[in-house]
């Protein structure tokens, strides 16, 4: 499976952006750090309430080796049955790039986070200030 290497820089609102593979979103709630998902669909809890975030994923055929605590903030990781490829949305089920996934099936999806410039918010900043990594590869 090919990594997705140029982030998507999704706009956050209420603190959380979207990742949809269906649009059942039904099934049971599974919780870890800042993720939320039923089937279909998870929500990312983003640091900061609103703004850019720069989202990287990258694609597995297997489970990839965990990247150490010390470059990431918070991470968390839940398991998500699609009947659609999954794709990075903001609030609004607005599509953000190119779907992650291939297409239909069970996938575990493992965030990481971090922010830049902790002591103040920067208005108009170009870069975003906060950045995701999703590491993705089938359940």
């Amino acid at each position: 499976m090919t990594p997705i290497v140029t982030p998507i820089v999704v706009v956050a609102e209420y603190f959380q952006y979207r990742l949809i593979g269906s649009t059942r979103g039904e099934g049971p709630l599974e919780t870890d750090g800042p993720m939320n998902a039923a089937d279909g669909i998870i929500l990312v809890s983003t640091i900061r309430e609103s703004g850019p975030v720069s989202v990287s994923a990258h694609v597995f055929s297997t489970e990839p080796a965990a990247v150490p605590d010390t470059e990431w903030d918070v991470t968390g990781q839940v398991r998500v049955t699609c009947t659609d490829p999954l794709q990075v949305t903001t609030w609004d089920a607005d599509p953000q790039g190119e779907p992650l996934t291939p297409g239909a099936g069970a996938w575990h999806v493992r965030v990481y986070m971090r922010e830049h410039g902790r002591t103040h918010q920067v208005p108009y900043q170009v870069e975003p200030p906060e950045e995701h990594l999703l590491h993705l590869w089938p359940a």
